[in-house]
């Protein structure tokens, strides 16, 4: 009976030394992110979108690139790092100014975003637009 009952107290001691210290220290909250995307050539060639998701903290201060589509490894042709600044109210918008290829296409990736430091983790999620070519009037 002592026995069995120092093997339980042991089991236990080595269960509870496995579990995070404090249970909501140790979290992950992902949320989601979608951006508009396209081509223009009014004021000079660029890509521009506008990042949105529903939590407002992951709309700015993203990283956006731009690639050219092409076989095998797609090339990464330019970089926003500055979401919203335009207009500076937190909108979102992001403009990538580039020379496009004609016939060529492109897409956009919003670069992940971590909104909390420590032991959990608060996400702001990647997103990758759709592939669009670029056929200038």
């Amino acid at each position: 009976m002592k026995k069995r009952l120092a093997m339980l107290i042991a089991l236990g001691t080595t269960v509870l030394a496995l579990l995070p210290a404090d249970p909501a220290a140790a979290h992950t909250v992902r949320y989601g992110t979608v951006s508009s995307f396209g081509l223009t050539a009014s004021g000079g060639e660029a890509a521009l979108g506008r990042v949105s998701s529903p939590n407002a903290a992951c709309v700015n201060n993203r990283k956006v690139k731009l690639y050219l589509v092409r076989p095998g490894r797609d090339l990464q042709v330019g970089v926003d790092r500055r979401t919203g600044v335009p207009s500076g109210n937190g909108d979102g918008y992001w403009v990538v100014p580039t020379n496009l290829r004609p016939g060529r296409s492109y897409y956009a990736v919003v670069g992940a975003k971590d909104l909390a430091a420590g032991s959990h983790l608060h996400l702001c999620k990647e997103y990758r637009t759709s592939v669009v070519p670029w056929q200038p009037a």
